[in-house]
């Protein structure tokens, strides 16, 4: 996620990634990643619980699109899914 989070009134923009699958043995003090794709637009959601809902949807979408690399290479426009 960039951008303000409406849900919780938050007008100021910020960055939030999911790490799936991954267990840290510690919080690391620096991380990079590479934004591969497009979601979807920013939404504001009436309670936690249907923000929840819609990121677990998320990722279920996301880890579809991982298991599958041939959109990858397929793909003229990879970004967006």
């Amino acid at each position: 996620h960039f951008g303000p989070i409406p849900t919780f009134d938050e007008k100021n923009i910020s960055l939030e990634a999911h790490l799936i699958d991954a267990t840290l043995q510690e919080t690391p003090t620096e991380v990079s990643f590479e934004l591969t794709a497009y979601l979807r637009p920013i939404e504001f959601f009436e309670n936690i619980q249907n923000l929840k809902a819609q990121i677990e949807k998320d990722i279920k979408k996301v880890e579809e699109k991982l298991s599958d690399t041939s959109w990858y290479e397929k793909s003229a426009d990879y970004r967006f899914f």
